[in-house]
């Protein structure tokens, strides 16, 4: 078992911070050496390993002298080395250590939030490898976790990208959560953190073409029908060929239309009548 000192993060003295700090700047070196390669071939796994290696060296090296914060960013990192290796169990196991620790056993309010802090980014980590997988379900359940145990998470980017990450899986699992995947969609707009929300307005009009297809009807917010429409701008420029460029354009003056009429229906408040309509 992990012991707990009086001060579990890796700030003791200058000196641990500036090697500390040196080493995960090596260590992210190492895995972007790693990842250069393609997942397929055999010298990815073999450069991820080997860093495998070198890191749980470390880990003991620092259990020995109980600095269980340090050790705990090792797990994080140790994860992560996994991840480019292929090797999925073994990362979980290290995330799985990160997330199961408890910070309330420390009494420093700045390390606990520190270790939380962490705690957020192998929530993160995790749910991506498996939103990289496309492996709908444990997304879904890993961020469901990890909003359970934090639930301020949604103040911060790692947050707020696993909860798309999220809506993303609703929308594509069998049987697909439309309405889920557009209230987490929503979500992530109206807190406005990073780069998310540009994300999450482009997914919008994804799950409304469907839903479209599909000939299902829904009563939806002006705000989610202008986040559909600001959507389809950005999917506009990103796009060269003159005619999909054109179409999407089309639908962005679709679902502002919509959008105008939703503002107009009994019961919105001015405020959103101002915010989103003409």
């Amino acid at each position: 078992d992990m012991k707990t000192p009086e001060r579990p993060t890796p700030s003791y003295n200058k000196a641990l911070d500036a090697a500390f700090n040196a080493l995960v700047r090596w260590i992210g070196m190492a895995i972007e050496e790693a990842e250069l390669y393609n997942r397929a071939d055999r010298k990815r796994k073999e450069v991820a390993l080997k860093l495998v290696e070198e890191l749980k060296s470390d880990r003991t090296f620092f259990e020995e002298r109980e600095l269980a914060g340090v050790v705990l960013r090792l797990h994080y990192e140790i994860g992560r080395a996994y991840v480019a290796a292929g090797d999925l169990k073994n990362a979980d196991e290290n995330f799985g250590l990160i997330i199961a620790y408890d910070p309330w056993g420390v009494n420093d309010p700045s390390a606990r939030a520190w270790i939380e802090n962490l705690q957020l980014y192998a929530f993160y980590t995790k749910a991506k490898v498996y939103y990289d997988e496309e492996k709908w379900d444990d997304v879904i359940k890993i961020v469901g976790d990890m909003f359970g145990s934090l639930p301020q998470a949604l103040n911060e980017d790692q947050g707020n990208g696993a909860l798309l990450f999220k809506a993303e899986a609703l929308f594509r699992k069998q049987p697909p959560d439309y309405q889920g995947a557009i209230r987490d969609a929503t979500a992530v707009i109206e807190r406005g953190k990073g780069f998310w929300p540009n994300n999450a307005n482009q997914l919008l009009p994804r799950i409304l073409s469907v839903l479209a297809e599909d000939e299902q009807s829904a009563a939806f917010s002006p705000e989610i029908l202008h986040g559909v429409a600001v959507g389809e701008v950005q999917l506009a420029y990103r796009e060269r060929d003159p005619e999909k460029r054109d179409a999407h354009f089309e639908k962005a003056i679709f679902w502002l239309q919509k959008t105008i009429s939703a503002c107009r229906s009994d019961g919105v408040k001015l405020e959103t009548r101002l915010k989103h309509g003409p």
